[in-house]
């Protein structure tokens, strides 16, 4: 009996910001707090590159 691998999951990098500085980077996403801002983008294996950014809040 033959098993297929599954697939990774996704590899995020989130971007927080406040008044326009960047006060969180990571893997991780962030904790909504007022007068911030947060995207993501997607690590795209097959390309080596990042995605566009998504906004996420």
């Amino acid at each position: 009996m033959t098993t297929a691998a599954l697939p990774a999951p996704p590899v995020y990098r989130y971007t927080q910001r406040r008044a326009g500085a960047v006060i969180y980077v990571g893997p991780e996403p962030p904790t909504p707090d007022p007068g911030t801002s947060c995207t993501r983008m997607e690590w795209a294996e097959w390309g080596g590159t990042w995605s566009p950014p998504e906004i996420v809040f």
